[in-house]
């Protein structure tokens, strides 16, 4: 019986393999960040990492990621870059459906195991960060990786136990490389095992489990504000300055929002902005969950999510390694949460680790719709798991294969124009430098396909996003000028933003030496 579950556990992880090269293949442009880290990986392989600090957009590309370390192997295996990129994320992706496997076996047994990792097999926000060149999948499964270490030594009663807790900070720290958040894990996992000495009856082994925990991130807490006491002098003024900007309340739009007359606004009532200036933390709340997290988690799943708070006491009563995940999953949320209300602004990926975290009580809720429709229906276990089956496989198989921004598809054909009647000359100096002036666009993309079909390393330089909207509402003349000014080679004009003064523009900059091309 043990080697049938291990082998129907294989084919459902199989599954979850197989579909990952589907999109992989289907993702034909990679995100708006990606050239950030390929740039960085591009460096690496070259050794000049002055080209960093020359590049210099911002400490994002002066300070090296893991993950953009993590893609240099793989690019000399396969000589591309945004294959390389994209098989870090895919085999990131699949591993983590193995430990997730590994993990959920000490909290359920088959049939719901296995519902369970279908489910995430067929998660649609999985699959597709499985084939963007974007490092959530690869925190994640380091974060993951973390975990699975620390539950082998938190159910370990031997000397290993302090090895295991080491292990698991060293991947969590690891983790903290690609992602800050990853330093939650240690902070979370700290606050269960003093709840669980200050409220467990075995005060003397949750006391010794604590230590044994402690000691490794205290030593590394340690090191690490000696190091950047030391060596990060500046990342330290950064830092500060960012501090203060942490608190929504005190946050420049809060204060004039606080301060504002809304006299000349319509409103539904005269306490409508009371109401909302009182309220943006709901807002954020809002956006962090039914915005972010419930399409991430995809909603034909969430429901399953709801169903498993029935019953959950007693569940966490028989399974109390389910508790750890509730505090790592509340405490994470509540950090994705408080990130929106201080910077306004969230995205599905960053929910990656969370809906790992939320797995025991997505297999909780599979369990109690399994007893609901035996108790309701009377149909067989076997019919019921049938229909679970094809209900994880049909709602989530529809988002699975929806197409990805097959209407930008353009950027990758106008780079290998710019790629082909690139001078060499030209190519070797910008190679060597941060080449700044070499095309007008708001798309790092562009930059990055050039890179990858000449292979060398160009320096994603691009106008700000902000300033090349505010310039497109400028006259003609004043945008040409500015064009013109800054020695460009080549420029990329969007239709949205430059509207009918669109093939004007083409006309006077082809007129002044410039190439032009129009998305």
């Amino acid at each position: 019986m043990k080697d049938r579950i291990d082998k129907i556990g294989i084919v459902v992880l199989l599954v979850g393999f197989v579909l990952r090269p589907f999109e992989f293949w289907s993702i034909e442009l990679i995100s708006r960040d990606s050239p950030l880290y390929l740039y960085q990986a591009m460096v690496l392989a070259t050794g000049n990492l002055n080209l960093l600090d020359l590049c210099g957009l911002s400490s994002r590309i002066k300070e090296i990621n893991l993950f953009s370390v993590a893609i240099v192997p793989f690019y000399y295996l396969f000589r591309d870059w945004e294959v390389a990129g994209k098989l870090v994320s895919f085999v990131s992706s699949s591993l983590s459906l193995v430990l997730l496997y590994s993990i959920m076996r000490r909290v359920f047994k088959a049939p719901i195991l296995y519902l369970v990792l279908l489910a995430y097999s067929f998660n649609p926000t999985l699959i597709k960060e499985s084939a963007e060149v974007m490092r959530e999948s690869f925190f994640t499964f380091l974060v993951l990786l973390g975990v699975w270490f620390f539950i082998k030594g938190y159910q370990e009663s031997s000397k290993k136990k302090v090895i295991l807790f080491v292990l698991a900070n060293l991947f969590w720290v690891l983790s903290s490389w690609v992602r800050i958040e990853g330093v939650f894990l240690i902070g979370l996992t700290f606050l269960y095992l003093l709840f669980c000495f200050i409220f467990g009856k075995d005060k003397k082994s949750a006391l010794n489990t604590l230590v044994s925990f402690s000691i490794i991130p205290f030593i590394l807490l340690l090191v690490g504000i000696g190091y950047v006491s030391f060596y990060k002098g500046f990342f330290l003024v950064e830092l500060k300055g960012k501090l203060s900007c942490l608190n929504p309340f005190e946050q420049p739009f809060a204060k004039e929002l606080k301060n504002f007359r809304y006299l000349d606004i319509p409103m539904p009532s005269p306490y409508f902005w009371d109401i909302l200036k009182q309220n943006l933390w709901l807002i954020a709340f809002g956006t962090t969950f039914f915005y972010k997290f419930i399409p991430a988690l995809h909603f034909p799943i969430f429901l399953l999510f709801l169903a498993g708070f029935k019953n959950l006491r007693s569940f966490l009563k028989e399974n109390p390694l389910t508790t750890y995940f509730l505090v790592v999953s509340v405490g994470y949320f509540v950090g994705l949460w408080y990130f929106t209300f201080a910077k306004w602004y969230m995205e599905k990926r960053y929910m990656l680790p969370l809906l790992y975290f939320v797995s025991p009580i997505v297999g909780l809720g599979i369990l109690n719709v399994k007893a609901f429709l035996e108790r309701r229906f009377r149909l067989s276990s076997n019919k019921i798991i049938g229909l679970l089956m094809a209900y994880i496989i049909i709602f989530s198989g529809i988002k699975v294969f929806q197409p990805e921004r097959v209407d930008k598809l353009g950027i990758k054909q106008v780079a290998l124009d710019i790629a082909r009647s690139l001078p060499e000359e030209e190519l070797k100096v910008c190679s060597e430098k941060a080449c700044k002036n070499l095309v007008f666009t708001r798309e790092g993309r562009i930059l990055f396909y050039v890179s990858n079909y000449k292979k060398v390393p160009l320096c994603p330089a691009i106008e700000w996003r902000d300033f090349y909207v505010k310039l497109g509402k400028k006259p003609v003349d004043e945008v040409v000028n500015y064009i013109t000014s800054k020695g460009y080679k080549f420029a990329i004009l969007e239709r949205e933003i430059f509207k009918e003064n669109t093939f004007v523009l083409k006309q006077r900059l082809e007129s002044s030496g410039i190439k032009v091309y129009v998305l």
